[in-house]
C-alpha cells in the first residue's frame, strides 16, 4: 500500500515503507470488497480500483502518484467520493506536472509519466526499472551546477502558498530540490528491496527483478541538427538545442506548411549526433502538436538525401509523449534523425525533447 502515510524516514535519510502485511493478509482476496475499494483511493492503481489482479506493477503507479504530490504539493485528483476518485484513476491521465510547475524537467516528468501510464502495457515493468530511471535524472540534475556543457541551472519556484504548509519540507526550498527525487529513490529501493524477497502465491520461488530500463545517451549541447535536403537546407536550425535541453518548455519546430508535406518534399527532420557510433534501441519524444507521423534512420556520416541513411523503425503516429522503438539490426550508427513525412492536422510539427535510448 504505497502512500505518503506508510513512508517512514529515519535520521539517516532512509527510507521505509511499512503495512507489508496488511498487503499480505488481502493478497488472496485482493484489494477490492463487493462494492467498495478498501483504504484511499488518492493513489489505486487502474487496475485495483477495478478489482483486477494487483501487481508489482500496481505499486509502481501509486509510487508515481506520490511523486507527483512531492512535486506540487497535492493530490493529482479530487472528487466528493472516494469511488469518484478511483474511477478518475481508472480514466483521466494525471494532470501535467509541468504545468503545475513548469521548472520540473523533461525528464522527470517523463518518469512520472511512464510510471503513471494506465495500462500497464505501456507503465514500467518493476521498480527496479523506475529507480534506474529516477537515478538518471538525478544526476542530471546534479550535473546542472552551470559548469556541465549544454545544461543550464533550472531553479525551482516555490510551492503556492496554499499548498506550503503541508507539502514536504524539502520541497520549500527550491535549491535543494533534487532531494526530492532522491526521497523517492529512497521509497523505490525500499519497494525493491521488499519485491526482491516477496514469495509470489503458490510459486515458492522468489520473483527475480526484470532488466533495467534504457540508458538515455548523453549529448553535446550542439548535437542537433535540423535536416531539409529538398528544401533550402534550412528548418529552424537556431532552435535545434531547445530539443535536447532538458526543457519542455522550450522546443524545435518545423517551418509551416499549408499544403501537405508529401506534395512538396519527402519530408524534413532532426537529427543527433551521438558522439560516436553505438545501437541506439528507442527514441523518446515529448510534443505540443501530436498527430504527425515519422520514423528513425540512422547513419555514420551525415548523407546529402534520405537515400543515404538506413531506415531503423517502422512509421509511427506521434502522441503527445512517444516512445519509437529502434532495431539497428546490431549495427552501431553514430548519426540518428527523426524523420517527418507528415504533419497530420497540424502546419507543423513541433519537438519539446528528444531523447535517444541504448
Amino acid at each position: 500500500d504505497v502512500k505518503p502515510q506508510n513512508v517512514l524516514i529515519d535520521l539517516q535519510g532512509r527510507g521505509k515503507v511499512t503495512d507489508f502485511g496488511i498487503a499480505r493478509s488481502l493478497e488472496d482476496g485482493g484489494l477490492t470488497a463487493p462494492g467498495r475499494v478498501l483504504g484511499t483511493t488518492d493513489y489505486v492503481s487502474p487496475e485495483q480500483a477495478l478489482g483486477k489482479e494487483v501487481t508489482e506493477q500496481s505499486d509502481v503507479y501509486s509510487l508515481g502518484v506520490v511523486l507527483y504530490e512531492m512535486l506540487t504539493g497535492e493530490v493529482p485528483f479530487k472528487a466528493e467520493s472516494q469511488v469518484g476518485v478511483a474511477m478518475q484513476h481508472v480514466k483521466e491521465p494525471l494532470p501535467d506536472v509541468q504545468r503545475r510547475r513548469p521548472e520540473v524537467s523533461a525528464s522527470l516528468a517523463a518518469v512520472l509519466e511512464h510510471s503513471t501510464a494506465k495500462e500497464t502495457a505501456n507503465r514500467y515493468a518493476s521498480v527496479e526499472e523506475m529507480v534506474h530511471d529516477l537515478e538518471e535524472v538525478l544526476a542530471i540534475e546534479v550535473a546542472r551546477s552551470g559548469e556541465t556543457s549544454g545544461e543550464a541551472t533550472n531553479v525551482l519556484r516555490a510551492l503556492p502558498d496554499d499548498t506550503a504548509d503541508f507539502a514536504p519540507a524539502r520541497l520549500r526550498n527550491p535549491r535543494r530540490w533534487a532531494l526530492t527525487v532522491l526521497a523517492v529513490l529512497l521509497l523505490a529501493g525500499g519497494a525493491v528491496a521488499y519485491f526482491a524477497t516477496r514469495t509470489e502465491k503458490g510459486a515458492g520461488t522468489v520473483t527475480a527483478p526484470r532488466a533495467a530500463g534504457l540508458a538515455a545517451v548523453s549529448l553535446g549541447a550542439q548535437a542537433a541538427k535540423d535536416y531539409d535536403p529538398e528544401g533550402d537546407e534550412k528548418e529552424s536550425p537556431e532552435a535545434t538545442r531547445n530539443a535536447i535541453d532538458g526543457n519542455r518548455t522550450t522546443n524545435w519546430d518545423t517551418e509551416s506548411y499549408e499544403a501537405e508535406l508529401t506534395a512538396l518534399k519527402e519530408g524534413v527532420g532532426l537529427y543527433v549526433d551521438a558522439g560516436s557510433a553505438l545501437k541506439a534501441r528507442r527514441l523518446d519524444l515529448t510534443t505540443a502538436t501530436p498527430g504527425f507521423t515519422a520514423s528513425v534512420y540512422a547513419a555514420n556520416e551525415v548523407p546529402e538525401d534520405i537515400s543515404g541513411w538506413s531506415k531503423v523503425s517502422e512509421d509511427a503516429e506521434i502522441t503527445q509523449d512517444a516512445r519509437i522503438a529502434v532495431d539497428t539490426l546490431d549495427r552501431s550508427y553514430r548519426y540518428y534523425l527523426l524523420w517527418i513525412t507528415a504533419l497530420g492536422d497540424n502546419e507543423k510539427a513541433e519537438i519539446q525533447e528528444l531523447t535517444l535510448r541504448r
